[in-house]
């Protein structure tokens, strides 16, 4: 088993899209995995598909190939090629895959995009603080401190923080921070109990909390309706999609709802008004279970909560904005006066 080949949704749903494009137009599966391994450039499919394409030459299912690369292929697409393989609808099996990681793959760029603003916007705030409080403030603060005469608080302050940021050692500590940091992260995010914490604790924030929450139920509601669609059953199902939404809190939540299920309960009622679903979810899917349409009303659920993260992630934007520039500007602010405070006291010593 290889974990260490990793791919993207779009470059996967365009892969699903091309094999589905081959089988729909007569292809059998062994030729199009091979037509699309020779003209693969993508490095992850380049190792990972020739390996498969031997494998399913030797006999060996396409779902089990599959698995051997979870990096690449989730456990909510194994489970689909194996249910499939098992239907022997493979083309359609493909089509309805492809589209699923197109909607995955839209929600995941749209949330990445709102971000690129915001961060953009912080790192030029560091950047800037950086090369003030390293080139442009030492020379003033020399100058003030030579002179001997006594300096405002503001000055002392920031002189301070410039001698702190220009030290060495703050950098060593600093970088031993951010080393810790992201050990401290990935243990959280490999411990499953820990890391549904911290989703719960995303959950809680204003605002964020609740595009966290619509991106997962998309995310969910999308994959659930793909593999109901595909045959497989319910308790299988949401375990899979549960563990395909990105959220820790849902997938521990999931065994909650299988228990329900298992107990003969309806999944309208498993979720009932718990607070980790959007409000009114379950007694849409109560609707849809007593009409037998449970897939086709997740895939319009799933549509009409992407719209509300969209409009959540500008709402996110907008706010995210103002209070970046006002910081940036305050700090402009502060350091100005820091440094024409003692100007002010020497030109009135003068006068």
């Amino acid at each position: 088993m290889n974990k260490s080949l990793r791919c993207d949704l779009s470059t996967l749903a365009r892969l699903t899209h091309q094999c589905s494009t081959l089988l729909n137009a007569g292809m059998g599966l062994l030729p199009a995995l091979r037509t699309l391994s020779n003209q693969q450039d993508h490095a992850a499919l380049a190792v990972a598909l020739p390996a498969i394409c031997s494998k399913v030459e030797a006999g060996h299912s396409l779902a089990r190939c599959l698995a051997e690369y979870p990096g690449v292929f989730n456990n909510a697409i194994v489970f689909l090629v194996r249910a499939g393989e098992e239907s022997g609808r493979m083309d359609s099996l493909f089509q309805r895959l492809a589209l699923w990681l197109e909607k995955d793959s839209q929600v995941w760029q749209r949330t990445r995009q709102a971000m690129v603003y915001p961060a953009t916007v912080l790192a030029t705030a560091l950047l800037l603080g950086w090369l003030l409080f390293t080139f442009f403030l030492p020379p003033f603060f020399e100058a003030f401190t030579s002179s001997g005469e006594p300096l405002p608080v503001l000055t002392q302050i920031v002189l301070v923080v410039t001698q702190v940021v220009g030290h060495p050692l703050s950098w060593a500590a600093g970088l031993a921070g951010l080393w810790l940091l992201r050990r401290a992260f990935w243990s959280l995010w490999l411990d499953p109990q820990r890391k549904a914490r911290f989703f719960l604790v995303l959950r809680s924030i204003p605002v964020l909390g609740k595009t966290v929450q619509l991106t997962a139920t998309v995310r969910m509601a999308n994959c659930l309706s793909v593999l109901l669609d595909c045959g497989l059953p319910l308790v299988r199902a949401w375990g899979l999609a549960s563990a395909a939404s990105g959220d820790a809190a849902l997938e521990a939540d999931s065994k909650r709802i299988l228990e329900y299920i298992r107990q003969g309960e309806t999944l309208s009622q498993a979720i009932g008004d718990h607070p980790l679903y959007p409000r009114g979810f379950s007694s849409m899917l109560g609707a849809a279970e007593e009409a037998a349409a449970l897939p086709t009303t997740l895939n319009s659920l799933a549509e009409v909560y992407d719209q509300e993260v969209e409009f959540s992630v500008q709402t996110i934007s907008a706010l995210f904005e103002p209070i970046f520039i006002a910081g940036l500007a305050l700090m402009v602010v502060v350091i100005l006066l820091a440094v024409l405070l003692p100007l002010y006291g020497t030109l009135n010593q003068l006068d």
